[in-house]
């Protein structure tokens, strides 16, 4: 697929299925590619194509995309067409290169004769050696040992002056986390930070999928019945957060800080900026706010700059 404009692409990697690839864009501008561990795509900038894969691969934002395309790895493992083909105008799409034919084999059967390389002629037999005599006696110097160190002595180093001594360094504390989220339900507002991967719902548990990562756990109440045990979870993933609805019953609706209210696709990942909202329902809601530490550390750095 193409665009006419450049458009800003977000990878993330899709632990349920092993080669799948789907493809969205919503109100935000922001293009979300999803691919399984065995999934590849190539992207195309200015600079040419690059390939991206599903299996380590960390989240990341991609701006300036002009096309995208599976690899033919990805492209055969499908036996369909590709959500990404289903979601854009037929226009839009790229037509496949041209398949090169293969090299012909190898013939294996083919009988190849080599000359016999001549024999060496016969090196001449070595005199024996006489056998060491072991019973020898053979006498060295005895070294003397070096003196042992006087532990008893004492040793008076002078005293350093209060102003020759060096300056305190004082100690950089280890960055915090870069995301908080304000969680309001009825019992009131709470404020969860984001360090890895915070799963939020009326009982939430790590959920015993493939690939689940462990995470902190976030209780929240509901006059309503709209909470799923589990409901969602929010995964920090190397400075880029993600959301993931974890197959909610009534869903989760997702208000950007700029743009209309839609509701998340589930188990699909998607990043989200400060300011965005998520309603899990009347009583429930998730606000996401930049941590106070990571904005302290900003601040910091562009005072030393």
């Amino acid at each position: 697929m193409a665009w006419a404009e450049p458009a800003t692409v977000a990878l993330s990697v899709d632990h349920s299925a092993r080669a799948s690839l789907a493809v969205r864009q919503g109100e935000t501008g922001v293009v979300q590619v999803t691919l399984g561990e065995e999934a590849r795509v190539d992207l195309e900038t200015a600079s040419g194509f690059r390939t991206y894969s599903g299996g380590g691969l960390p989240s990341d934002l991609v701006d300036g995309v002009l096309s995208l395309r599976p690899t033919p790895a990805a492209a055969a493992a499908a036996k369909g067409p590709t959500d990404a083909e289903s979601l854009v105008a037929p226009e839009l799409l790229v037509a496949p290169e041209p398949l090169v034919a293969p090299e012909p084999e190898a013939d294996f059967d083919e009988t190849v004769l080599t000359p016999r390389p001549a024999a060496l002629p016969e090196q001449p037999a070595l005199p024996e050696q006489p056998e060491a005599d072991f019973d020898a006696t053979v006498l060295t110097p005895r070294r003397n040992a070096p003196p042992e160190p006087d532990f008893d002595e004492t040793v008076f180093t002078p005293r350093i002056p209060p102003f020759l001594a060096p300056a305190a360094t004082p100690s950089t504390a280890a960055p915090g986390p870069a995301f908080e989220v304000l969680v309001t339900d009825i019992t009131g507002a709470r404020l969860f930070p984001i360090d890895g991967a915070l799963y939020i719902g009326r009982s939430p548990a790590v959920p015993p999928e493939r690939g689940a990562r462990e995470g902190a756990l976030a209780f929240v109440g509901s006059r309503t019945e709209h909470v799923s045990a589990t409901h969602l979870v929010l995964v920090d993933d190397d400075g880029l957060l993600l959301v993931r609805d974890l197959w909610s019953t009534n869903g989760t609706e997702l208000t950007p800080p700029a743009g209309p209210t839609y509701r998340l696709t589930p188990g699909e990942s998607l990043p989200l900026a400060a300011g965005t909202r998520l309603s899990l329902a009347d009583d429930v809601t998730i606000e996401v706010v930049p941590a106070a530490s990571h904005l302290s550390s900003t601040a910091q750095g562009h005072r030393a700059e």
